[in-house]
């Protein structure tokens, strides 16, 4: 579809057949080198949302994770 008159470029992102990008990941390493599977690390971030007086934020939850 052409709306604006310019012309198509190679510049911009052009939808191929496939899939696009990395395959999910299904552990995830910890502080100390340990393979924990993501349920547990998902399971993990639900009791931190769930916690009184949560501050919600990827920082957050991170800097809980991490302890």
């Amino acid at each position: 579809m052409n709306w604006s008159g310019v012309p198509r470029s190679s510049f911009y992102y052009k939808r191929g057949d496939g899939l696009r990008g990395l395959k999910p990941i299904l552990m995830t390493v910890t502080s100390d080198g340990e393979l924990i599977d993501n349920t547990a690390v998902v399971k993990d971030v639900e009791s931190i949302l769930q916690q009184e007086f949560c501050c919600y934020g990827y920082k957050n939850v991170w800097d809980e994770l991490k302890q």
